[in-house]
Formats: C-alpha cells, structure tokens, sequence
C-alpha cells in the first residue's frame, strides 16, 4: 500500500503486517514475503515514474514501521536490517518524556523510534533498485 511520507510529498510504497505464525519461522518465510512485497513496490514505483506520477525526483525506497520494543521486537528488527533497512530518524523524538522514556537512548534517537497512538515504533526504509 502507498503513504504519503516525512520524506517528501509524492507517495512511497509502504509494507505493512508481515507475518509468519511462531511454528513456520525461521524456514525463511519472512524473507520470500519480503522479497515479493518489495517486488510489488518496485513496479508500483516503475508504472508511477511511466506515468508521471512520481515527481519528488528522490531514490525509489520502500517504507515500514516495525516493533520498537528490544524484546518482542529483536526478530523482526533483524530481519529488516538483514535486509538493508535503515531507521528514518525523527529530531522530534528530543522532545518527548513520559513513559516510553526508556527507549530514548542515543541508538533509538537515531535510528528513527515514532510513538503511534503510545505504541513505540522503528520507522525504516530501504532503497530499491529498479534494474
């Protein structure tokens, strides 16, 4: 699916609730999902440069949010950073306290940690090639 993004006005792909049940992990399924999720992205960036839809003239990359959380997250955030994902840093993130202040700590502050709705989130993006 698209969602407009922080990182420009155009539209990015946006992988969203990979899953893979506890008994069929670790077979490899969750990288032939993402491999199929982020060829999908990779048309839909190549039919919306045809088409003239994408004017924001930035490398093709393909966005997720994924558990912030050290603990019920690690897997997932591996995962991602296995495949050449990056956190997308917010320099709001200063400016918050409460009780997700745990998890401000230099390495979450730049590697892109969002709250949505007080749920502690890493925001990353990958850039695709197009070849």
């Amino acid at each position: 699916r698209a969602a407009v993004s922080m990182l420009g006005t155009d539209p990015l792909p946006y992988i969203s609730n990979v899953l893979v049940r506890p008994e069929s992990r670790g077979k490899g399924y969750s990288r032939i999902l993402m491999a199929a999720a982020e060829g999908l992205a990779r048309d839909w960036i190549r039919e919306r440069r045809r088409d003239g839809g994408d004017t924001d003239n930035r490398p093709p990359i393909v966005c997720l949010h994924v558990d912030a959380d050290s603990r019920s997250g690690r897997a997932a955030q591996g995962l991602y950073k296995a495949l050449g994902y990056v956190g997308v840093p917010d320099d709001r993130i200063g400016r918050r306290s409460g009780k997700f202040a745990w998890m401000q700590g230099a390495d979450m502050l730049s590697t892109g940690l969002y709250m949505v709705q007080d749920i502690p989130l890493l925001y990353m993006t990958k850039e695709l090639l197009l070849e």
